[in-house]
């Protein structure tokens, strides 16, 4: 249990409790995922964080921090989407990697893309904000 302590911040394991019917080896299973990602702690952390999840027993806690790590998984290297539209017409590319999101829109769509975006982003970022505090 040792590489659990040095591995999981206090706060986290505190958040978890000591969840009994867990057992060594899911307690080591959650550090070793945690250790090849340590950007994982973020999500840890967001998904202790919820009333409901706090009002849990801490096995189950536990289960939903395992569960929360095994559902985020780093997008491939820049994997592109096409953007087309519904006639068909491709409008540009939208490309993911593991640190950022490009979007390239084609030039005779780019300015009237960029308004629709710009009008969008804030209902956009409302709704990725509801979604995190949901998991």
């Amino acid at each position: 249990m040792r590489s659990v302590w040095r591995t999981l911040p206090d706060d986290v394991i505190s958040a978890i409790g000591r969840a009994p019917k867990i057992g060594r080896p899911r307690w080591l299973e959650l550090a070793a995922e945690v250790a090849k990602a340590p950007s994982q702690l973020a999500v840890v952390r967001e998904t202790l964080s919820g009333d409901k999840v706090r009002s849990q027993i801490s096995d189950v806690r536990f289960q939903l921090v395992l569960s929360a790590l095994s559902t985020v998984k780093a997008p491939a290297e820049n994997v592109a989407l096409d953007l087309v539209a519904s006639g068909g017409d491709s409008l540009g590319k939208a490309v993911f990697g593991n640190r950022e999101i490009k979007l390239k829109v084609d030039a005779a769509s780019a300015s009237e893309f960029a308004a629709f975006f710009k009008a969008e982003l804030p209902d956009l970022m409302k709704r990725f904000e509801a979604s995190r505090r949901e998991r």
